[in-house]
């Protein structure tokens, strides 16, 4: 409920009984559980009115709090790129170029769910990578691809070779050692 990738599932599940009624040429009932995720944003909404008189009081917390509201996708990713060019050492590493990989493994495999995978998991992917991508500027965004499971069906795709094994092996194993260690140092980690 307090996701609001969550709201994301309604055109991946109408994406999904569109693909069925299509194909089979009937109308199920149950397709209207697609609109379940409301109830969920709606019982937030309600939350968030009952606590702070304001249903929509966390836009502004995230905007007062970590500077976070809707943009553009190109300037936060600019922004992110930019970290890497002038951004101190730590912050281009961290901040720069982990966070604009995962934006780029975000987009391609968004990309390859088009190309490989069912429609409602690569709208799933593809509005989710919109999603946050579209904020005044980019944090965290290797937490935000880990809802992305499409990702891992595609890993597990490509490491049927054992070079490719190797390398996403390498990388998961580098990226989780880099992680704890900033962690256990008290940086904030996502």
């Amino acid at each position: 409920m307090t996701r609001i990738n969550g709201l994301i599932l309604i055109p991946a599940l109408a994406t999904e009984a569109i693909q069925q009624f299509i194909s089979s040429r009937k109308w199920r009932s149950q397709w209207l559980w697609a609109l379940a995720p409301l109830g969920g944003f709606a019982a937030y909404l309600f939350a968030n009115y009952t606590t702070t008189g304001d249903a929509l009081a966390f836009l502004s917390i995230q905007h007062e709090n970590w500077h976070k509201s809707l943009d553009w996708p190109w300037r936060a990713i600019h922004g992110s790129f930019d970290l890497i060019r002038f951004g101190r050492p730590n912050e281009a590493a961290i901040r720069g170029l982990e966070e604009s990989l995962f934006i780029v493994l975000g987009l391609a495999c968004s990309v390859a769910a088009w190309l490989t995978m069912r429609p409602a998991y690569a709208s799933w992917m593809t509005l989710n990578w919109i999603l946050f991508t579209s904020v005044g500027f980019i944090l965290c965004i290797p937490g935000y691809t880990l809802v992305m499971f499409p990702i891992y069906i595609l890993l597990a795709h490509i490491a049927r070779y054992r070079i490719c094994a190797a390398i996403i092996t390498t990388w998961c194993l580098l990226s989780s050692g880099l992680l704890i260690a900033l962690f256990v140092r008290g940086w904030w980690v996502s």
